[in-house]
């Protein structure tokens, strides 16, 4: 994938909440990701391990493992 900052996945450095540059890009999981310095980007870099070893967030999980908001069976539940 070109590293252009046109096809970061994000306009503020994860690190420090600061606009990205365009010589401070990576890819990680086949998507650009910006960050504001190269100082970032590579601690980034070395920490992408880290975050690969991560349980996935709650909002990739599938639904189906949620109840609904009030805490009431969801409607597979509820089925015979």
């Amino acid at each position: 994938m070109d590293l252009d900052i046109k096809y970061a996945i994000n306009e503020n450095c994860p690190w420090s909440g600061n606009p990205i540059d365009e010589v401070s890009l990576t890819t990680y999981k086949g998507q650009v990701v910006g960050f504001c310095n190269t100082g970032c980007r590579d601690k980034f870099e070395k920490a992408i391990d880290l975050f690969d070893e991560l349980p996935p967030a709650p909002w990739q999980l599938p639904l189906e493992l949620f109840t609904t908001p009030l805490g009431w069976p969801k409607h597979s539940q509820l089925d015979p």
